[in-house]
C-alpha cells in the first residue's frame, strides 16, 4: 500500500527479489598514448579530469551511478572512456575529445570507439598558443566541452551506450486500479520527464513499451516508484499485442518471475525540477513497500 496525495492505492508486487544495487558505470578520462607523454603529473591529471567527467555526466544522466573506478562486486561494469586526441591540420596539430565504450550488449562484450559522438569541436586549435600539456585551464576547457558534447550527441550516446544498460532487473509492480505499471527503482529519483520512454525486456524479447508519468511516490526505504503508462504490451500466447492496460497483464507478468528481466531507457528526457518535487512529497507522504500476492 502506498499513500499518494492522501489516497491509499493497493499495489500488487510481482518482484521476486528486493531491489538491486544502482547500476554503476565507470567513467574515465585519458590522454592519447603519445599526448603529453613526458608531462609531470600526467597520471594525477588524468584522475582529476576523470572526476570532472563524472561530475558533468552525473548532472546530465543521473539515472546511473557514475564512478571513476569499477565496483569490485559488479560483473561486466560498463565503461565510458573519454580521450584527448591529437589531429593533424594544415597548420599543425589540434586536440579534441573522442568517446569510447566498453559494455555487454546481449551476450557479446563490445569495446570500441563511438565514432558518431564527439570530435566536432577542437579543444585546442593548431593556431593558438595554449597547449593541453601546459595550459592551467585544461580542466575548465574539458568540462565545458563535455557539457556541449553531452547535449549535442545525446541521441547517439543514448543509442550506442546509455540505453543498453539496465536501470532495473525487477518485474514491475502493477496498479490495476489505475491501469499502469510501477517500476520500483533502487534510488531516490529517476529525474525522468514525461517525454522519456522505457522498454521492458524479458529474456531478450521486448515485452512492453512504457511512458513514465509525472506522478510517482516514495516507499519507506526512500525508493522511487515510477508510474508508467502502457504504450505497447505483448506476452504471447496469453496477451497478444495491446496498446493500453489489459486485465490479463498482471498474470502475464507473474509468469516472468525468474526470467531475465531488464528495464531499459529507450529515450531519456531529464526533468530538472524532479528533485525539488520529490523532496517536497517526501515531507508529506508515507508508505511501505507493496506486498506480494503471497504475503509481505
Amino acid at each position: 500500500m502506498i499513500a499518494r496525495a492522501g489516497v491509499a492505492i493497493l499495489l500488487f508486487s510481482l518482484a521476486a527479489t528486493a531491489a538491486g544495487e544502482i547500476p554503476t558505470v565507470q567513467a574515465t578520462f585519458a590522454f592519447a598514448k603519445r599526448t603529453c607523454f613526458n608531462m609531470e603529473g600526467r597520471t594525477a591529471l588524468q584522475g582529476q579530469l576523470s572526476g570532472v567527467l563524472v561530475r558533468v555526466i552525473t548532472d546530465e544522466y543521473p539515472f546511473l551511478r557514475w564512478s571513476t573506478v569499477a565496483p569490485p562486486r559488479q560483473a561486466d561494469t560498463p565503461r565510458l572512456i573519454v580521450r584527448l586526441m591529437p589531429r593533424p591540420t594544415a597548420t599543425g596539430v589540434e586536440h579534441y575529445l573522442r568517446y569510447y565504450r566498453s559494455l555487454k550488449i546481449g551476450t557479446s562484450q563490445t569495446a570500441d570507439q563511438m565514432t558518431s559522438v564527439g570530435g566536432s569541436d577542437a579543444l585546442y586549435r593548431s593556431d593558438e598558443e595554449a597547449h593541453p600539456c601546459t595550459d592551467p585551464q585544461l580542466a575548465t576547457r574539458v568540462r565545458d566541452q563535455l557539457r556541449k558534447d553531452l547535449v549535442r550527441f545525446k541521441d547517439e550516446l543514448g543509442t550506442l551506450f546509455l540505453y543498453n544498460i539496465a536501470i532495473s532487473r525487477e518485474v514491475p509492480d502493477v496498479d490495476p486500479v489505475e491501469g499502469r505499471l510501477l517500476i520500483v527503482l533502487p534510488w531516490t529519483d529517476l529525474h525522468s520527464g514525461i517525454d522519456s520512454r522505457i522498454y521492458l525486456m524479458v529474456d531478450g524479447v521486448l515485452r512492453a513499451k512504457l511512458t513514465p508519468l509525472a506522478r510517482h511516490a516514495l516507499d519507506d526505504a526512500g525508493q522511487t516508484v515510477v508510474c508508467a503508462a502502457i504504450e505497447y504490451f505483448e506476452a504471447p500466447p496469453a496477451v497478444t499485442r495491446v496498446n493500453a492496460w489489459d486485465a490479463r497483464i498482471p498474470a502475464a507478468l507473474l509468469k516472468d518471475r525468474g526470467k531475465k528481466v531488464e528495464v531499459l531507457l529507450a529515450k531519456y528526457d531529464r526533468d530538472r525540477d524532479a528533485a525539488k518535487r520529490t523532496a517536497h512529497r517526501g515531507n508529506t507522504q508515507a508508505g511501505r513497500r507493496p506486498t506480494t500476492p503471497d504475503g509481505p
